[in-house]
């Protein structure tokens, strides 16, 4: 466990029953007679009971401070010294950890009574879970640097990458990092570095299998009383799933004795298991005779777990390093007040203070934290991951590499000619922005950035046409915070079983919308070259759904017209028997080719269009003797007039 570090002296002001969380801040935060309390003020936070904490610089006087602080809120609230509570935190704790079983531990193993309800549980998005309680000074720093030994916190202290868990009370729900039979009887849960691979099924319960860091590990749970029959069938399993593996690790409770792994005597299930074992090639990896059961009062003490594998998985490199990136830190939006939060700009001097992106950036962070309490999220304690390092790059052949590009310089004369920004442009922009949308990585709510443009607008343009003027994007805009969405009823551990998502900064949004509209007025200018009619994406007024729209009615014109459907291609054949001729001869038999009606619709529709383009003065230069494809003449009339000329010659 771990204490947070010791704190400068704080003011806790609690509200009044009749009194308002806005009313107590306006008369301890913003009161202009406070004039010494406020310039030793370092920070101001808000906590989800609506209590006010005044941060207080480190040799500040605590007692006068909290007595002026009592002279001008009045009966309006209370105001106490906060110097002798600390937060203890445990990270990647057990997810089926509940609030009494971490304050039982806490009582077994160190002695240190607290309160369940005190205790609070964050889960991160690894399915594990973090601690947080508070505590006394002296409990905390009687805990500082401890362990809570729960289960999956016993692993990753031992530095186990896979648990397996035989007759677990609960498997939780939509984890990646659990794999468990339909019957809930037995699990593998991912613990280290590597995710689950693979899961493979196994068609019976009681076994399950997944693949993690390409070792095969089988998990098994066979209740005391199954007969030898159905043991047998839950071994045939376990054979069939690891057929064809190498690397196989099978453990599990297996209720089942033999002197192989320190069974004072063998039993029928015993020899069974030992034999599939010996033919997947795999050892016993239990060692001694040290019991595996203890005993509940009922059943004597046995060694029924039993663990075997075909050779020792392989340790990760000691290339690695942690990666000490810091949370996320997320304000509770539900409790945001926009009054309030645009008088402490206006007391924040934010036109004057903000004079560039990263001082602006802070004094919005201050102003979240003072008016919203804070909610971590993301992981506390971050596990090992490789890390580039010489060796791997000297390892790494030059063409994996992607070649430097070269950008162009940004052309300043152009930046200067774009139309400025304008405080219409910016308002209009914050009235669009959805006030529930989740922040990215500097977490300040979208809420927030619409007041805080509203009330000082000149500022947010005065910024922003800098960023226009010096053709400049900060750099600390083109972060992202990346979120992997697990998709329903995938199997964990695939790339396509996510779908990720990319969150960007709120403010550097609005400056992509000055952006665009600058862009857009670009392109749709007179003197600008003209686009493309078939041009859809980044135009204004349209988009892809437009451009599939006139895709999908060009195929139809394209078919009703110049390719007719296939099925109107389709002919139906029939065959006439002539009479009086001799069957099994293809000459005996006329052949007819019949179309579908709406097929002979449109040959019937390109034949009058053919006539009519014919029949122009400039194409009168037809032979005198063409009948096919003409209109008013056949084959008919053909024949008629070679018997004509024939008799004629006669």
């Amino acid at each position: 466990m771990k204490d947070r570090e010791s704190r400068p002296v704080a003011l806790r002001v609690i509200p009044a029953e009749d009194a308002s969380w806005e009313e107590v801040f306006r008369l301890a935060r913003l009161n202009n007679s406070l004039t010494e309390l406020r310039t030793e003020v370092v920070r101001t936070e808000r906590t989800r009971r609506d209590h006010l904490i005044l941060r207080l610089k480190q040799n500040a006087d605590g007692p006068r401070m909290r007595d002026q602080v009592s002279k001008a809120i009045g009966s309006r609230g209370v105001t106490t010294i906060i110097a002798e509570m600390a937060f203890i935190s445990a990270n990647n704790v057990d997810p089926l950890a509940t609030p009494e079983e971490v304050a039982a531990e806490l009582k077994a193993q160190y002695g240190v009574a607290i309160p369940a309800e005190t205790i609070t549980l964050h889960a991160y998005p690894n399915g594990l879970q973090r601690v947080r309680a508070r505590v006394l000074r002296s409990e905390a720093m009687l805990l500082d640097g401890k362990k809570l030994r729960l289960a999956i916190q016993h692993a990753r202290e031992d530095r186990a990458d896979v648990v397996l868990l035989s007759d677990p009370h609960r498997v939780p729900t939509n984890n990646g990092n659990w794999v468990a039979d339909e019957s809930g009887s037995v699990a593998i849960i991912a613990t280290g570095r590597s995710p689950v691979q693979r899961v493979l099924a196994t068609g019976v319960p009681w076994v399950t299998a997944a693949v993690i860091d390409g070792v095969l590990f089988i998990c098994c749970y066979v209740r005391p009383l199954v007969n030898v029959e159905r043991f047998v069938q839950v071994l045939e399993a376990v054979e069939m799933v690891a057929m064809g593996h190498q690397r196989i690790v099978l453990a599990g409770d297996f209720n089942a004795s033999h002197e192989e792994w320190g069974s004072p005597r063998s039993s029928l299930k015993g020899e069974e298991l030992l034999l599939t074992c010996e033919r997947l090639g795999l050892k016993v990896l239990n060692r001694g005779n040290t019991p595996t059961f203890v005993g509940n009062g009922v059943a004597s003490k046995s060694i029924v777990d039993v663990s075997f594998a075909s050779h020792a998985p392989p340790r990760a490199p000691s290339t690695e390093r942690r990666d000490r990136s810091r949370t996320i830190t997320r304000w509770m939006i539900t409790r945001f007040s926009p009054n309030i939060f645009a008088e402490l700009l206006v007391d924040l001097r934010l036109d004057v203070t903000a004079k560039d992106v990263k001082a602006l950036m802070k004094l919005l962070r201050e102003a979240c934290n003072a008016t919203m309490p804070r909610q971590q999220s993301g992981l506390g304690g971050n596990r090992s991951a490789f890390w580039w390092n010489p060796q791997l790059a000297e390892l790494t052949p030059p063409r994996w590499c992607h070649p430097a590009m070269e950008w162009p310089e940004p052309s300043l004369t152009a930046a200067s000619s774009v139309r400025p920004v304008s405080e219409d442009e910016l308002l209009a922009i914050a009235a669009s922005l959805n006030p529930r949308k989740a922040p990215s990585i500097d977490g300040i709510p979208n809420g927030a950035l619409t007041v805080a443009i509203r009330t000082s607008p000149g500022t947010f343009c005065r910024i922003y046409q800098d960023l226009l003027d010096r053709a400049k994007f900060p750099a600390q805009w083109k972060r992202q915070r990346l979120v992997l969405l697990a998709k329903p009823d995938k199997p964990p551990g695939l790339p396509s079983s996510y779908r990720p998502l990319c969150m960007l900064d709120t403010a550097a949004k609005v400056f992509e919308r000055i952006v665009l509209n600058r862009l857009n007025e670009h392109l749709e200018q007179v003197d600008t070259p003209p686009l493309s009619p078939a041009q859809c994406g980044f135009r204004r007024g349209r988009s892809t759904v437009q451009a599939i729209q006139e895709v999908v009615a060009r195929g139809f014109i394209g078919t009703l017209i110049g390719h007719p459907n296939l099925l109107w291609k389709r002919q139906k054949l029939v065959l006439l028997p002539k009479p009086d001729k001799p069957p099994g001869q293809s000459s005996s038999y006329p052949a007819l080719c019949m179309l579908d009606t709406v097929g002979k619709v449109l040959e019937r529709l390109i034949l009058d269009r053919l006539n009519e383009h014919l029949e122009e003065a400039s194409l009168r230069q037809l032979s005198d003797r063409q009948f096919g494809f003409r209109r008013g003449r056949s084959t008919v009339d053909a024949v008629r007039r070679i018997v004509e000329a024939r008799r004629t010659a006669m």
